[in-house]
């Protein structure tokens, strides 16, 4: 019978200690347990724990019946300790908890410990001494290199490569096909949504580097002051980008929700180099006005994307885009220039959305469906897979549309019949 050894008694070598009892009354494992291993000896002592620190790693020379599990949370300490017993001839295991779900061709390396309730999907490749921590998980296709670390409840997409002595904080997300290099931190409750550098710290929602600064080239105007505008200076301040204030001719206000409000005669004044707008109007006609109008005077235009949107693998945003909260857009689909997806919008996977659409809040789009530039699609509806709505097309809230509309048609109903309408 081997006698097994933790190495580390600080709390997650106590947690270890507990999940290497779960996995002993199985009675899997022809094992002993012996104590642990840690440089300081008194590292149990105000714990009601009957084993004990039985030496140091620094002086532990492994015997033959030994075995080795790596208590060790912090990646570069479970580096340097158990390369040091390594070195003396240390035999490392690797413990799954019993409650784990290990599925098809998922390669798990020595010296990992899979914590309870971990979901390891399937094709799944785990290094050599990685920890992952409870409820934590990795979708099909993902990898990690050797001595990273991963905390509890952390969600770890379909896709994603990250590379070896990376740590996650707890109930971080990484989307899919993100790649992160060698040696970074991800910190607790983030979401990475671009790829990380090696030797890189990120932290928040959307992940940014720590201590980055705003790095435009350009200020940030928006053009309309009104309720729309407001929801998009609300997504470019959720998203970090600075507004230096709005454009309306209509509004006699000075300020709007804190931002300074002008009137066109500003457009003459400033860089058309360093400036970029939003048409934050609702109205696809009058927004084209606008965008024509910002065009013809040099100005570009650039995307407010909520934090919260769900985005998929493959999809392309045109300029101008507004998506806001809890918006799903996924895989394949492609979003026109200067298009809103409103609020808790759903656009399936292979959409295609035209220029100057907007997508109302709730409304659900099935799979393959093509929608026309200038088209409004109202609160709730929904498009059946597969239909194509035409040019300039309204759907009316709440309907259901699974027949295809010609151009400048109005439909409402379930099922929703249409009728042509006049501009």
């Amino acid at each position: 019978m081997k006698k097994v050894i933790i190495v580390g008694a600080g709390g997650f070598g106590r947690e270890l200690h507990n999940w290497l009892g779960d996995v002993l009354k199985r009675g899997k494992t022809q094992w002993e347990f012996k104590g642990f291993l840690d440089d300081n000896l008194n590292a149990l002592k105000d714990f009601s724990i009957e084993e004990k620190v039985i030496g140091t790693i620094d002086d532990w020379v492994p015997s033959p019946d030994e075995v080795f599990l790596c208590g060790l949370g912090n990646p570069k300490m479970k580096k340097y300790c158990c390369q040091l017993l390594l070195e003396r001839g240390a035999v490392f295991e690797t413990l799954i908890h019993p409650t784990a779900i290990v599925g098809r061709n998922v390669n798990i390396g020595c010296g990992s410990v899979i914590c309870p309730r971990v979901n390891l999907t399937c094709d799944v490749n785990i290094g050599a001494f990685v920890t992952m921590n409870v409820n934590s998980g990795m979708g099909h296709d993902a990898s990690i290199g050797s001595w990273s670390t991963v905390s509890a409840y952390c969600d770890i997409t379909g896709w994603v490569k990250i590379g070896s002595g990376v740590f996650i904080g707890s109930h971080a997300t990484v989307l899919p096909k993100i790649r992160v290099g060698d040696n970074a931190v991800i910190g607790a409750g983030s979401t990475v949504v671009i790829n990380v550098a090696e030797h890189t710290t990120v932290f928040g929602v959307p992940a940014k580097r720590l201590g980055e600064k705003n790095t435009l080239k350009y200020q940030v105007f928006l053009y309309g002051a009104g309720g729309h505008g407001a929801v998009i200076a609300d997504i470019l301040k959720a998203c970090g980008t600075p507004i230096a204030g709005f454009v309306d001719d209509a509004s006699s206000e000075k300020s709007y929700h804190g931002y300074p409000v002008h009137g066109k005669e500003l457009l003459k004044r400033l860089d058309s180099k360093n400036t970029r707008f939003i048409v934050s109007i609702g109205n696809g006609n009058t927004r084209e006005h606008i965008v024509n109008n910002l065009k013809e005077i040099g100005f570009g235009f650039t995307t407010a994307i909520h934090p919260s949107a769900v985005l998929g693998s493959d999809i392309e945003i045109g300029e101008g885009t507004v998506i806001m909260a809890h918006v799903t857009v996924n895989m394949g689909s492609i979003i026109g220039r200067h298009s809103i997806l409103n609020t808790a919008s759903t656009v399936d996977h292979d959409n295609v959305i035209g220029d100057y659409v907007h997508v109302a809040p709730g409304v659900s789009l099935c799979g393959n469906v093509h929608v026309g530039d200038y088209s409004f699609l109202a609160v709730k509806s929904s498009v059946a897979p597969g239909v194509r709505v035409g040019r300039k097309c309204i759907l009316s809230g709440g309907s259901f549309l699974k027949q295809d509309l010609p151009d400048n048609t109005f439909a409402t109903g379930v099922p929703a019949k249409y009728k042509i309408h006049e501009e």
